[in-house]
């Protein structure tokens, strides 16, 4: 009974397998991770709305850069005059003045500012740091989406890697019971032996079923984060046998972080534009001179008794000088607290270099770390191999018992599985470094 049981929850578990593998391999795509971040900047939705944020700060600050150029104003006007009156001044003997009913005015004035007190200067000097904080926010949104996904990716390499280990392993498995059956036949070996090794095997096929179910969840996660095809499937173009990335010290990479990371960048932005703000605020204090001209027409005349029914044409050029001494009370503690916001600025800046710093340090051991236990995993790859060999080669010479043969089996799977696991945490690692010195 426990015996058939096992053999149609096999089945069932190759059939899920099998539907999977023929299901996904319809529209393979195999991304490198160069492919994989081109296709973040050119489809990530996050990066979109953030190239947008750019746009929109650009057209902002083409508009604070108009504010340099003249103000025109055309007024005209059409209106119907009732009668007028004229009075004593103890407002008796009302006299009527003969009066034309329809009026008309049409004037043209022109300014163009010369001296704003630096009002005009600083909202374009804010303007453009706003444009630079939109500009490092893409960058760093797309610094961010290519972590995630990479993320993403790496563990789907991973898996990748250790379907192909269960694989390998089920194979061997599956060689080794076919010929246990046969040497049960002869009688040889015990019939319990080889339903151990059948235990085994549907434990390596319940554990491959985990890891493809992982492959399907991280596949899809990357094709919704790049807007591709639900029947794609990603394929991880990395060759783990190269790794052999060049040791930066960590004082490099905190020198490019100090340069490069985008958190820190946008304190520098913040600070120019925290900066403008203050000299926008001094300006309140300060005069404004600039040049005027204009011109006028109007009628009827009315400064005139009786009421002229004629045009009145006037022009005019001159300076303008306007000043707000309320400026000088009511703009003082406004620009002190500009004043505390800087200094705070300053201050958030230094506590994100030491978080940057620490962040680093930790993955950069890491990293080392990493490549290190790469290095010592081969070796335990060779040695498992080999050791697996061995005992294999000494098993069919009847030489070593099925528990070592087990054993063995069980040994060199491991060791396959830590080298996979090795080799993508040097990837994450560096990708980390790189992440978090603004260089990725």
């Amino acid at each position: 009974m426990n015996y058939w049981y096992r053999t149609a929850r096999l089945g069932t578990l190759l059939t899920v397998v099998l539907s999977f593998q023929l299901s996904v391999s319809a529209d393979n795509l195999v991304l490198s991770i160069e492919d994989l971040f081109r296709k973040i900047e050119n489809s990530s939705t996050d990066v979109q709305l953030a190239r947008q944020d750019v746009a929109i700060a650009s057209m902002r600050h083409r508009a604070e850069c108009d504010g340099g150029l003249p103000d025109i104003s055309v007024d005209m006007e059409a209106d119907y005059l009732g009668n007028t009156f004229v009075l004593d001044r103890d407002f008796g003997n009302p006299t009527r003045s003969r009066m034309t009913h329809w009026g008309n005015s049409v004037s043209v004035s022109v300014y163009q500012p010369l001296y704003t007190g630096g009002e005009l200067s600083s909202k374009i000097r804010m303007a453009d740091a706003q444009y630079r904080i939109a500009g490092n926010n893409l960058a760093s949104v797309k610094d961010r989406m290519k972590m995630t996904v990479l993320q993403s990716y790496l563990e789907l390499a991973k898996n990748l890697n250790l379907l192909s280990v269960y694989d390998e392993n089920i194979r061997i498995t599956e060689q080794l019971i076919f010929e246990m059956k046969a040497r049960a036949s002869q009688g040889l070996v015990l019939s319990n032996d080889v339903t151990r090794y059948e235990l085994n095997l549907s434990n390596l096929n319940y554990d491959r079923l985990t890891v493809v179910n992982t492959i399907g969840n991280l596949n899809y996660s990357i094709i919704s984060y790049l807007h591709l095809n639900e029947s794609d499937t990603i394929v991880p173009a990395i060759e783990f046998n190269r790794i052999n990335f060049d040791a930066v010290p960590l004082s490099e990479w905190r020198a490019m972080s100090r340069q490069k990371s985008p958190t820190l960048r946008y304190f520098d932005m913040q600070s120019a534009k925290l900066k403008a703000n203050e000299k926008l605020i001094g300006s309140e204090q300060l005069p404004k001179i600039g040049l005027c001209a204009g011109t006028s027409i109007t009628a009827p005349i009315t400064t005139h008794t009786p009421v002229l029914d004629k045009n009145l044409s006037r022009w005019f050029v001159g300076v303008k000088v306007s000043f707000t001494p309320s400026g000088f009370y009511k703009s003082n503690h406004k620009l002190k607290a500009a004043q505390l916001e800087s200094a705070r600025l300053s201050d958030a800046r230094g506590n994100c270099e030491e978080n940057i710093d620490r962040n680093l340090d930790r993955a950069y051991r890491n990293y080392i770390e990493a490549v290190e236990h790469v290095t010592t995993q081969r070796k335990n790859v060779e040695l498992a191999s080999e050791h697996y060999r061995i005992v294999e080669r000494r098993f069919n010479n009847d030489l070593s018992l099925l528990t070592d043969m087990l054993d063995a089996s069980a040994s060199k799977l491991d060791a396959e599985m830590r080298l996979v696991n090795a080799e993508v945490d040097v990837l994450y690692y560096y990708f980390q470094l790189k992440y978090l010195s603004g260089t990725i």
